[in-house]
């Protein structure tokens, strides 16, 4: 493999250039928004992790009056577009801002944030205090902005001031462009001050953005296109550029000829596949896109050893309570197509594109619609669909293996949480009182609570048994060795002296659920799960549970006796107990091992 600097977590044009990193072409970007009629206001929506501050910053650099950039595109694209370059390369006064750090849990906080994040952005337009024709109260609110010390309706208006300023500095009118405008006001609407947010928001868009006769063109990108009249009301000229559309479907994220170079610049050919199926997958316009952070974080890590099989990268940058929160917004509806999708298949949808947080749980439509607008789906394409659509509708499908992941995840972590808050003092009952039918009866209660996804494994269900009892003051153990093998779930209420094991098993049909119960209890007799409890614990009960999809069935081991003396189960059935009761001292050998799995109702009463 070649070693290659890939700029993880780099979106700074000019620092990837100059440092030597390696660069995915994107300049492509540049001419489509400058070629033709420029719009007033772009608005470029793309889900978070797909290049759009790189993209943001590329144009920047491009067109920034301050700076000479023929050398830092040099061999690039744009560069053989002369004609474009002489009439735009460092020739407009540039304004870039990103609200991609403004956060808090309070306004203040949040607003504090933002107000320190201008204050470093305008450090760099402090040439313009110099300019004697700039006037004394421009200058002013120019210095309170920059010491944090500006009234809200000052900063609300700080981008109109900068703009004016930098006209009548440079004598050209500015190109405004604005990263990320919506998370201070998705975090706004995570946290419970979302309509002072919206307010700040909703003013500064207005004031740079709507009639400003020093604003040549702006460009604003975000992860959801929030409707014109909560945010852009009144701006003229607005274009919008989602997913859905296909002018810019390349400029974000790779193409596959894209990763192929990137590949055999690596002398990674062989690792093809395996990205394909764990980050590619993104329909965008008519394009299919990579998602480029997981790429470049992938080969990054496969160079320096760290990672030899794919993994999740997005969900560590990404904010994944969307899904738990369209989650728990629960219907069957939403639950039944969750599994279809988890399963590989597709639900058909209308998108809503323009949306508005206040309103966004609102109804289903906009859930899903915020799904595949995040990048949680994508679009089956169109040479892949078996039927016609309805108008306005797309047909909608998990992207890839990663995404996958993140809902499986996501959703096991939802069943953890809801089953403790199921009331299982029922279903405890049953396990420490050997009732096998009310086990079964509240266990069936809970696994139809659950969102399967039918890749039905018996792991999934191990993690459900799990589940249960995780959290209620017991010790739970999975999957750990005893006996001769290695038990499914064991559960241990040490207070009381007692434990339960389980062998989980999954039956193809439903009418194979009986004899998958007993090829759990027969596992558990032949390697001999129960053996090491036996000195420690008064009460063992063994425990065959089968599976098939969202039904269970549950039976009680009344035969581990005899495995644990190395005898034929079937002698410790009827009479023949009696005589085992008897040899090993009747009630004494009861009270010190009272049955290592519960014996059948009045099978035996040691006396």
């Amino acid at each position: 493999m070649k070693d290659l600097q890939f700029p993880v977590g780099i979106s700074n044009f000019e620092k990837i250039r100059e440092g030597g990193y390696y660069y995915i072409d994107k300049t492509n970007l540049i001419s489509e928004l400058l070629s033709g009629g420029i719009a007033e206001v772009t608005l470029i929506t793309r889900p978070r992790r797909f290049g759009k501050s790189l993209g943001m910053s590329t144009l920047a650099n491009f067109l920034d009056i301050t700076k000479d950039s023929k050398q830092m595109f040099e061999g690039l694209a744009i560069s053989k577009n002369t004609e474009l370059c002489k009439k735009w390369m460092n020739q407009c006064p540039v304004v870039f801002f990103s609200f991609k750090d403004t956060d808090g849990l309070t306004f203040e906080s949040a607003y504090g944030m933002l107000c320190m994040k201008l204050a470093f952005a305008f450090q760099d337009y402090q040439f313009l205090l110099d300019d004697d024709a700039i006037s004394d109260d421009d200058k002013g609110i120019f210095k309170r902005i920059l010491g944090r010390t500006a009234s809200m309706d000052e900063t609300k208006s700080c981008f109109l001031l900068l703009t004016r300023m930098l006209e009548i500095h440079f004598k050209k009118s500015a190109v405004v462009i604005l990263d990320e405008y919506d998370v201070p006001i998705a975090k706004a609407s995570s946290n419970g001050y979302y309509s002072q947010m919206l307010d700040v928001m909703r003013a500064m868009m207005s004031t740079t953005l709507k009639d400003n006769t020093s604003l040549d063109f702006a460009v604003v990108t975000g992860c959801l296109k929030i409707a014109k009249e909560s945010i852009f009301t009144g701006t003229n000229n607005f274009v919008s550029d989602t997913i859905l559309s296909p002018r810019l479907s390349e400029s974000f994220g790779f193409t596959q000829t894209d990763v192929d170079q990137m590949l055999k610049d690596a002398g990674l050919e062989s690792q093809s596949a395996e990205i394909k199926a764990w980050y590619d997958g993104y329909h965008f316009g008519d394009a299919d896109i990579y998602c480029p952070w997981d790429v470049i974080s992938y080969l990054r890590d496969f160079q320096y050893g760290v990672a030899q099989k794919p993994k999740s990268y997005w969900k560590n940058t990404s904010d994944n309570a969307i899904i738990r929160s369209f989650i728990d917004y629960a219907g069957d509806n939403i639950t039944t197509k969750l599994e279809t999708l988890m399963a590989g298949g597709s639900i058909v949808q209308h998108i809503e594109e323009n949306l508005t947080y206040d309103y966004l749980h609102s109804s289903e439509e906009n859930l899903w619609s915020v799904l595949y607008l995040t990048g949680y789906l994508t679009k089956v394409r169109d040479k892949d669909l078996t039927d016609s659509l309805p108008d306005g509708c797309s047909a909608l499908m998990i992207p890839n293996a990663e995404i996958r992941e993140i809902f499986e995840t996501t959703v096991s972590k939802w069943f953890d949480d809801s089953a403790k808050a199921w009331n299982r003092s029922p279903l405890f009952d049953a396990v420490w009182s050997g009732n096998s039918e009310a086990l079964t009866k509240e266990m069936t209660k809970l696994l139809r609570m659950t969102i399967s996804y039918h890749d039905y494994r018996e792991d999934f269900y191990h993690a459900f048994l799990a589940g249960i009892f995780t959290g209620a003051g017991y010790v739970v153990e999975s999957n750990k060795e005893h006996g001769e093998g290695r038990s499914d779930v064991i559960v241990k209420d040490i207070r009381n002296g007692r434990v339960a094991i389980f062998e989980a098993k999954y039956a193809k049909t439903l009418d194979a659920l009986p004899d998958a119960c007993d090829t759990a209890i027969q596992q558990i007799n032949d390697r001999m799960y129960a053996a090491d409890f036996r000195d420690d614990y008064d009460d063992i009960l063994c425990y065959g549970i089968a599976f098939f999809k969202k039904r269970c069935m549950v039976r009680k081991n009344n035969y581990l006796l005899g495995s644990i003396f190395g005898c034929s189960p079937s002698l410790f059935t009827g009479q023949s107990i009696w005589i085992v009761l008897f040899l090993f001292g009747g009630t004494q050998w009861k009270t010190k091992n009272q049955s290592p799995c519960a014996p059948a109702n009045g099978a035996a009463k040691g006396d």
